[in-house]
């Protein structure tokens, strides 16, 4: 059994010892795992908290969590159904795969053709970033444009590998796993970031592993997200005995991003608001400036992206 000092490495995440075997796994950028994930010790078995965007980073994660714990993995909990969460599931084909039924069946629906879709499209999409690369001039491109590359390629290594495996065990609100060393409580107060959202609860550890209801210092992607039951989360979320809490990307943070997040929703929102009341247009999305507040976190491409996508909901007929 390894020890803190000596846990071993992978080319897809770091791991960060949060308490007495419990573990955060944070992605390394553009090497397949792309959301954060983790382990717990429960005593006598092990949960793993999300699958990671590639088969080959669930299965690190899966090698690592047995050999630091010395337990068998019996449990992985989908905190929601997008792909960097769900596409690495094969790897516990052989646990207890756990969801809501919404996100099961989201899954179900979405995830197959969505597969089909990157596999036909990927070697033309990794030509056309070999093509602008070769024609990139300007050196901060360039990079971006590399490390698309690294990513891609490293997403299309084992693309075809892929088996959609679905969640065996859905729960509605709440569900304990109680073991010999501590309990984990999965919840769901519903759907915020996606239909159904679940974050993992050790309250003898005060440590929340959030899904993607949490970005720290990072811009959060309102693809398919209710904001306004978001918001709604995060606030039952800031009720709760917890300090350390592990985002679906980002460091790890503590309530106070809760609140940081939350506040990101509520000022697009009003940004948004505004914009609509003044006969602002959905071509004037892109001169609206992000606030000062937020310039430093990542995903800065998510600030008009999210606008584009509250002005198409708050004006539809």
């Amino acid at each position: 059994m390894a020890n803190a000092t000596t846990l071993p490495a992978s080319k897809h995440f770091t791991l960060q010892e949060l308490a007495p075997g419990v573990y955060a796994a944070f992605v390394i950028e553009n090497m397949g795992a792309f959301s954060n994930g983790g382990f717990v010790d429960l005593g006598d078995e092990v949960l793993v908290i999300d699958g990671f965007l590639t088969p080959q980073a669930a299965r690190d994660l899966r090698q690592i969590a047995e050999e630091v714990t010395g337990h068998p993995v019996r449990y992985l909990v989908n905190t929601h159904w997008h792909g960097d969460h769900v596409r690495g599931n094969q790897v516990y084909a052989d646990t207890s795969i756990i969801s809501t039924q919404i996100t099961r069946d989201l899954i179900a629906t979405y995830l197959p053709e969505r597969l089909k879709d990157m596999l036909e499209q990927g070697p033309a999409h990794i030509q056309a970033l070999e093509a602008a690369l070769a024609e990139a001039k300007d050196l901060a491109e360039r990079r971006e444009l590399e490390n698309e590359l690294i990513h891609v390629r490293e997403v299309e290594s084992t693309l075809a590998t892929v088996e959609v495996t679905l969640p065996n065990v859905t729960f509605e609100q709440k569900m304990t796993l109680h073991g010999t060393r501590r309990s984990a409580e999965l919840i769901t107060f519903g759907g915020g970031h996606s239909p159904s959202d679940v974050f993992v609860y050790l309250p003898d550890d005060k440590i929340m592993f959030m899904g993607d209801l949490l970005f720290v210092q990072t811009q959060p992607a309102f693809w398919n997200a209710n904001e306004r039951e978001w918001i709604e989360i995060l606030e039952r979320v800031e009720q709760f005995d917890a300090e350390q809490l592990v985002p679906g990307h980002g460091p790890l943070g503590g309530l106070a991003d809760v609140t940081a997040t939350k506040q990101y929703i509520i000022d697009l929102l009003d940004i948004i608001q505004a914009h609509i009341e003044s006969g602002g247009t959905e071509e004037g999305i892109s001169d609206l400036k992000l606030p000062a507040a937020y310039e430093s976190w990542s995903f800065g491409a998510l600030f008009h992206r999210n606008l584009q996508k509250l002005f198409a909901q708050l004006t539809q007929k």
